[in-house]
């Protein structure tokens, strides 16, 4: 039982990298409202686990659940750092065209 519980946590949390993997600016909306579905699924079936099963029972198959979630979270770190260097060029970008736009304004 415990195997089978186990298989469908991995598929879950392989969907989830799939769908990460997959990610980009014409879908981030869609697929990040279905990771943060199937997220909450997997953290479901994991306390769930948590509360059936001993610590003994579940050390064989933490480390692999433990590895899958260290690559999903460094996933989103680097995509939330991705994003924020971009909103930083953004940023910068408008300052750049309120300094010229008043440059304009000076000389008139």
């Amino acid at each position: 039982m415990i195997n089978i519980e186990i298989e469908n946590i991995e598929k879950s949390l392989n969907f989830i990298l799939r769908e990460l993997g997959s990610l980009n600016n014409e879908n981030f909306d869609q697929k990040t409202g279905i990771l943060k579905d199937k997220i909450d699924e997997f953290n479901k079936m994991w306390n769930l686990l948590k509360k059936k099963h001993s610590i003994e029972d579940l050390a064989p198959y933490k480390e692999k659940i433990a590895i899958l979630t260290k690559q999903i979270k460094k996933i989103f770190d680097n995509m939330i750092s991705e994003k924020y260097l971009e909103s930083k060029v953004l940023l910068q970008e408008i300052e750049n065209l309120k300094n010229k736009k008043k440059l304009q304004n000076y000389r008139r």
